[in-house]
């Protein structure tokens, strides 16, 4: 009897650590591939996040960190600029003028360089939908948050009483596209790429371009 009760407390254990290993495991399912996203970027010291709408202007942004340094390249058709934070300096580089202005301390301090980690800083403590849908023929998971149109890459403005949707699509793990949708009209598909590297070329004005 002693055998069989000891048994059946064995068998009673085993059984509570799977269900609380089942538990714990859904509660890191639930933190979201969003939200993990957010925290590597803000805890690493260099990424590259880039993203492009395929359009008449071809948008291309790209904002990257290397240590204390922050770099955000925007191409619009033929324009393509260049804006860069460093060593307490902020740059606008004009790539097709090879041109550029240097703004003091205290004017680099007010350029909002971290515009990915704020724009995604809501997130935080929102609320989320999951989903799947089909993006040129292959089939995508996405996380879908209102009212967060830090990612338009047009310069829309929209109305207070407009409604937004932000979608997040991922392959496995890694970012791939990000939707928003305004008022169940209009959309906006920008394909993303996010890695954990940074290219020190962002980081440089070449020798040859000429101050104003």
């Amino acid at each position: 009897m002693k055998k069989q009760k000891i048994s059946k407390i064995i068998f009673l254990s085993l059984i509570l650590i799977l269900v609380m290993s089942i538990i714990f495991l859904l509660k890191g399912e639930k933190k979201g591939r969003t939200k993990a996203m957010y925290e590597k970027i803000t805890n690493s010291n260099e990424y590259t996040f880039t993203m492009e709408e395929k359009g008449e202007d071809n948008l291309k942004f790209i904002m990257s960190k290397s240590d204390g340094s922050r770099s955000i390249d925007v191409t619009s058709g033929n324009e393509h600029t260049t804006t860069l934070v460093k060593d307490g300096y902020a740059y606008f580089v004009m790539h097709e003028q090879e041109e550029y202005y240097t703004y003091s301390n205290n004017e680099a301090q007010e350029i909002e360089a971290d515009i990915l980690e704020e724009g995604l800083k809501n997130i935080e403590e929102s609320k989320y939908t999951t989903g799947n849908e089909k993006i040129y023929g292959k089939t995508y998971y996405y996380e879908e948050y209102e009212d967060m149109e830090s990612f338009l890459m047009l310069n829309t403005s929209l109305e207070e009483q407009v409604k937004s949707k932000t979608r997040f699509y991922f392959k496995g793990n890694d970012i791939a596209y990000i939707k928003t949708i305004i008022d169940e009209n209009d959309e906006e598909l920008l394909k993303v790429d996010c890695k954990y590297l940074a290219d020190k070329d962002l980081f440089e004005i070449p020798s040859n371009y000429a101050e104003l």
